[in-house]
């Protein structure tokens, strides 16, 4: 008993000591996981204000890329009316297509001597413009030399360019005339600018990207040319037919310094 005694205050210190000792493990743990936690929720923190910003940085962009061009908030070398969208569903139109007079007709019709955009000098000093072209238009109270007022719109200088590459290509395939004014050199040269041109025009592209599905164009007899034609597909447009309106008016415009 004595022995059992003795060995109680021994062994109560003995607990004590392990109880204190988990108690200052338990408090360390607390003090750890306090902490763990606390960085936890810094990290979770840091990541959520992260995204946030990531998203408001997304949500901006396309904005910015899909938004209406505002010509109140900048200054544009276009009136608003200009960058009207319409919606126009993808089919061949025969009118274009071949190498007749009448798809010539058409094609020409599209830019024929109004691919070029008249600028005041006005205009040119506000929008801070390059120097342009002189008049390609002859009149007898032009200036001597005459100014270098004119300039192209990109999406006619395309326009020129995917018909400039069809005459040549009709011209090889038929064995056509050759054009009097242009040698096998200059055409070369034209043709690979066009080429170059219309790639990164294309590459350039617009903020509205329409997904083209299978839309087939069969050859007779031969079966598939290609699954995706793209044919009946609706995309959203620049109206080239306000664009071609609005450069028809500054060329009277220009007409009217004539007098």
């Amino acid at each position: 008993m004595e022995d059992s005694k003795a060995k109680q205050p021994f062994l109560s210190s003995y607990a004590e000591e392990c109880q204190d000792e988990e108690i200052e493990a338990a408090d360390l743990d607390l003090e750890k996981a306090s902490e763990s936690s606390t960085a936890r929720r810094t990290t979770v923190q840091c990541v959520l204000y992260f995204l946030l910003v990531v998203g408001w940085l997304l949500a901006i962009t396309l904005w910015v890329r899909t938004a209406p061009v505002q010509t109140a908030d900048r200054k544009s070398h276009l009136p608003a009316s200009v960058f009207k969208t319409v919606k126009r569903s993808f089919q061949m139109d025969g009118r274009y297509v071949g190498p007749s007079e009448e798809a010539n007709d058409h094609w020409e019709a599209l830019i024929a001597a109004h691919d070029v955009l008249y600028m005041t000098e006005q205009e040119q000093r506000d929008y801070n413009l390059p120097p342009g072209m002189p008049s390609p238009y002859y009149h007898p109270n032009r200036p001597s030399p005459p100014p270098q007022d004119f300039y192209v719109l990109s999406i006619m200088h395309q326009m020129h360019c995917l018909n400039h590459i069809r005459a040549h290509y009709w011209q090889i395939k038929t064995g056509g005339p050759s054009t009097p004014q242009y040698t096998e050199k200059k055409w070369n040269v034209h043709v690979n600018h066009c080429f170059e041109y219309l790639r990164q025009s294309v590459l350039c592209g617009n903020a509205i990207f329409e997904i083209e599905g299978y839309t087939p164009l069969f050859v007779p007899d031969e079966g598939v040319a290609t699954t995706v034609s793209g044919w009946g597909v609706e995309h959203e447009c620049v109206d080239y037919d306000a664009i071609s309106r609005f450069q028809i008016d500054r060329e009277r415009q220009y007409n009217r310094t004539w007098f």
